[in-house]
């Protein structure tokens, strides 16, 4: 593991713990060979990598968009693991230069090591829990290593389903599943009889078996209403909307078994309940409150006193995180929102530049802070203000909650001469229906 890569995987593990509420791996322990091809679905953009190669139990390589690279940037992505692929879209003659892309690969899995390519290849811009076609590089690459070493090393391929609950939430869920591997070499006889036959037929293979580690509701249509479902039953991996009863890989499944059963059904016998869903999500408005609000008011679960001490225990940490990344984050956040048109980028881009200016900006805390402390020894002072140094992603965290909280204070004041009986009469009937409807 170079240094780098090794650097990124401690900070980014601390800030992604920060970020995301709970990362469950599924049958991580499958990943402990090495000389693996893993292909994962791609729902959140350069969020993806960093869970995958952080949380997923194998050091890996992985390919990125080459324009990414530059003269200043190459020889620290290089360190980071990180290899150009070229799109058509990039210009140029892409077909040459992925050969030597590939041949890099092969190398790096004739030396035991694993390459991490997320396979259907761009990021959808609303996030749909489903499988896009794979393209066929991650095949080409893996025989193209086999051909090179006349078949004596073993190649396996493993996919990955990176299950969010919502991917650029604060607070949200992720659960990443593996499934088992297939060996290349197992296909050798099929592939040099006709190649393209061959690596056409394991890709759909391919497909399939991601399909198994994913929620994968098939007809954009039909997208809505599973998240909409999910929202008023609680049971699945709606982000906010949750049963905390409930286990992620229990939510999960429900998820992965709502989407097959919509997935049967005619698009027209869906109609009543999509029509349904429709109406009370337009009386939800017009009262401008959300379904969780709803559910807190009419459960009697807003909790005050729990949440008013949470608040008096995290205030003055927040403080310092606004003095020590309040600031830096607001300029990164302008910058960004400013620089990417697509949102899908902005959660993994702020947090990734938000940890370098937030991190820079305080560097002088570890050399000027030693002189507040002029009763203790030079070693001891260095502790201390290491500890403190790192301890101001966790007075971030407080200063975000701090918000939160804040917000749901305000909500259960607006909300406290609201009348929800109406509202929990058109919920009954949907619910109903779905109980009547759906058998999982």
């Amino acid at each position: 593991m170079k240094a780098l890569y090794f650097l990124w995987w401690l900070i980014f593990g601390y800030s992604l713990r920060l970020f995301y509420r709970k990362i469950v791996v599924l049958n991580g322990k499958r990943n402990s060979e090495g000389s693996t091809i893993f292909i994962s679905n791609h729902p959140a953009s350069f969020m993806d990598p960093l869970i995958v190669s952080r949380f997923n139990n194998a050091i890996v390589f992985f390919l990125t968009r080459s324009d990414v690279f530059t003269r200043l940037t190459h020889p620290i992505f290089k360190s980071a693991h990180m290899l150009p692929i070229f799109r058509q879209q990039d210009g140029g003659n892409t077909n040459e230069k992925n050969k030597e892309v590939f041949k890099k690969c092969s190398d790096v899995l004739l030396r035991n090591k694993n390459i991490l390519i997320f396979g259907e290849g761009l990021t959808d811009d609303v996030f749909i829990r489903r499988v896009k076609p794979l393209k066929k590089g991650a095949l080409r690459i893996g025989f193209t290593a086999l051909e090179s070493c006349n078949w004596e090393k073993k190649i396996y391929i493993s996919l990955v389903g990176i299950n969010y609950t919502q991917a650029n939430l604060y607070g949200s869920d992720i659960l990443l599943s593996n499934s088992d591997k297939i060996c290349l070499n197992d296909y050798r006889e099929a592939f040099e009889e006709n190649p393209s036959r061959t690596i056409s037929a394991i890709n759909r293979d391919l497909e399939l078996m991601l399909q198994d580690q994913l929620t994968h509701v098939e007809s954009e249509e039909n997208a809505g209403l599973h998240e909409d479902i999910m929202m008023l039953t609680r049971k699945g991996m709606h982000p906010i909307c949750f049963d905390k009863q409930l286990s992620l890989e229990e939510r999960w499944n429900y998820s992965k078994s709502l989407a097959t059963w919509l997935n049967k059904q005619e698009t027209s016998a869906l109609d009543e309940l999509k029509s349904l869903m429709t109406e009370y999500r337009k009386r939800l408005s017009s009262t401008k409150i959300t379904e969780n609000n709803r559910y807190l008011k009419a459960n009697n679960k807003w909790k005050l006193t729990q949440n008013f001490c949470r608040f008096t225990i995290l205030f003055p940490m927040g403080i310092l995180g606004i003095l020590h990344a309040g600031i830096p984050y607001l300029l990164v956040k302008k910058f960004v929102e400013k620089s990417f048109k697509r949102d899908v980028f902005w959660a993994s881009v702020k947090m990734i530049l938000g940890i370098i200016i937030i991190g820079l900006i305080n560097l002088p805390i570890l050399f000027l802070g030693s002189k507040f402390f002029p009763c203790l020894s030079l070693l001891e002072a260095s502790i201390y203000v290491s500890l403190y140094y790192l301890s101001i992603g966790i007075f971030a965290y407080a200063a975000y909650e701090c918000k939160l909280l804040i917000s749901v204070f305000w909500n259960q004041f607006q909300m406290r001469n609201i009348d929800l009986s109406k509202l929990n009469q058109q919920r009954e009937i949907i619910i109903n229906k779905i109980n009547q409807e759906i058998s999982l």
